[in-house]
């Protein structure tokens, strides 16, 4: 009878001993099959994510959309951290939109302002439908600040700008796509292309510079200079009227200059 027990109690061990290492075993292959854990949040974080994606509609139409490869919310300021940034301004008419492209930005969603402090392109007037046709203007600068609302943009540093006739550079420079109005803040300088064979290019110079697109006019101040070849006109205020892009027309206010041919040159005063 006692040899039976020590039996049974023997046979009782073996088997918690093999139920707990049959369990044990199971649950080291589990873990390691199990994915990896997320990393912690940062303690000055409230989220973080990946292939953010934030847009705003007015009346069913597409107003502005961001868009980020990573995502941080940061608990105090309340502001976004964002990199990979991709944001579209929709045109009212839902025709066009203005992309600009980011390394790196910081978005306040309270104050609809997107801000980089890094380099920025922006590309204006994109076709949703056919992109291979249209005039695109490309900025490029760094420091620039969105207005995610009214589509604004602005910065005060270095900009150069390329455009289907040409490119330019300024220091300084704001973007409504409210108005189509590109303002060239300080130190404007422009190479525009000819518009046909033999013609030669035209650098244009400023204090500043005002572009209307709806009006098609160029609007150049306190001063200006206009170079072509042998041809220099200078000027106080002037308005350059464009057609098809193409400069037609200068209107300048206290002219002078001259242009050389080579049997004659003539003065402008």
């Amino acid at each position: 009878m006692w040899r039976a027990r020590q039996l049974i109690l023997l046979a009782i061990l073996v088997i918690v001993i093999a139920v707990g290492a049959v369990y044990y075993l199971q649950k080291a292959v589990l873990a390691r099959r199990a994915p990896p854990r997320p990393a912690p949040i940062a303690s000055n974080l409230n989220a973080s994510a990946e292939d953010w994606v934030w847009s705003k509609t007015e009346d069913g139409r597409p107003v502005v959309e961001v868009r980020a490869r990573t995502f941080e919310q940061v608990r105090e300021p309340a502001v976004f951290n964002l990199e990979g940034v991709e944001l579209r301004l929709y045109e009212k008419d839902g025709k066009t939109y203005d992309l600009v492209k980011s390394a790196r930005a910081q978005f306040d969603q309270s104050q609809n302002v997107l801000f980089s402090e890094g380099e920025v392109e922006i590309t204006m007037g994109i076709p949703l439908e056919d992109q291979t046709n249209g005039r695109l203007l490309v900025i490029r600068s760094s420091g620039v600040r969105f207005d995610t609302k009214t589509g604004k943009a602005e910065t005060e540093r270095q900009a150069a700008f390329v455009f289907d006739r040409g490119e330019g550079q300024s220091v300084g420079a704001s973007y409504d796509p409210g108005s189509r109005e590109l303002w060239m803040r300080g130190h404007v300088q422009l190479l525009w292309h000819s518009d046909g064979p033999g013609r030669r290019e035209m650098k244009v110079e400023a204090g500043e510079l005002v572009y209307k697109e709806a009006e098609s006019k160029v609007y150049l101040s306190p001063w200006s200079r206009l170079t072509r070849g042998e041809m220099l006109l200078e000027a106080a205020n002037s308005m350059v009227t464009l057609e098809d892009g193409a400069i037609r027309m200068v209107d300048a206010q206290e002219a002078r200059g001259h242009d050389k041919y080579p049997s004659r040159q003539i003065e402008y005063a």
